[in-house]
């Protein structure tokens, strides 16, 4: 009788093939993941670079460059959003006044007079170049970049992206030890404050606040807070920098004048 021969056993891999070839799979499965919740929306291609960048880095480290390039190409935004509202701060007092004369002018009756200081306060905010609605406008371009990193992370990480869930801190979940809920709490309580100008810290407000908000924060995944603490911090490092004298003067930004109130300008309640 014939035996029967076996089949030739396969030629064996090596190592580094056997690595090369994993690296293959998971990179193309990565893109495949990025592609399908993505597309070629903004968040698209928010996930195609922060895949890109993580070739070499973290993913909290693509997180805070991405988030740093788009402050930068936004700076001159900012710079101009500072400029209008140093110039409104400085000239509201006189404005206020202005409006208060056109509200008595329709009070009495006096259609003409109304009509006379309305085209008065168009003319005074030409002069002093005020414009009410420019800070708006940047804060509209905000939220959609905002949007498209928000759904770019949530959509990486409800995937989930492998490699989001290991080498570290898994974003991919909740943060299990409150850490970077309670950071991103604190860091939104401080940006609240220098945002406002406040000149002093409540004694209540401080230590509560930030606890308070942790409340909020805690549902997010953890590639959502890594970004939102690094807005967080990049925005308190922006804020520090423009209020440097020497940097308002290089951007021409007008220093804010304590006017004292105006005669004529109605009281605050």
């Amino acid at each position: 009788e014939l035996i029967d021969i076996p089949a030739p056993p396969p030629v064996p891999i090596s190592s580094l093939e056997k690595l090369s070839l994993t690296f293959r799979c998971s990179y193309l499965n990565l893109h495949l993941q990025i592609w399908v919740s993505g597309g070629m929306w903004p968040s698209g291609l928010i996930q195609s670079i922060l895949d890109w960048l993580h070739i070499d880095l973290p993913w909290w480290g693509c997180i805070a460059i991405g988030v740093l390039a788009v402050h930068v190409a936004m700076f001159r935004l900012v710079i101009k959003a500072q400029q209008n509202a140093a110039k409104m701060t400085n000239n509201m007092p006189q404005l206020q006044v202005l409006q208060q004369k056109v509200i008595e002018a329709r009070q009495s009756g006096n259609a003409l007079e109304a009509s006379r200081m309305t085209y008065e306060i168009q003319a005074f905010m030409k002069e002093k170049e005020l414009d009410p609605f420019k800070n708006l406008k940047v804060s509209l371009i905000h939220v959609p970049v905002f949007m498209s990193f928000f759904f770019a992370l949530k959509g990486m990480a409800n995937s989930p992206v492998e490699s989001m869930q290991y080498g570290g801190l898994s974003y991919t979940i909740c943060d299990p030890y409150y850490i970077l809920p309670m950071l991103t709490s604190v860091t939104v309580w401080a940006t609240m404050e220098l945002g406002a100008d406040s000149a002093k810290l409540s004694s209540q407000g401080f230590p509560i606040h930030p606890f308070r908000q942790v409340l909020h924060h805690d549902e997010f995944l953890g590639a959502i807070l890594c970004y939102w603490l690094t807005i967080n911090v990049i925005s308190l490092v922006q804020v520090g920098f423009l209020r440097i004298p020497k940097v308002r003067s290089h951007f021409n930004i007008d220093p804010i004048v304590v006017v004292p109130p105006v005669k004529g300008a109605r009281p605050k309640k």
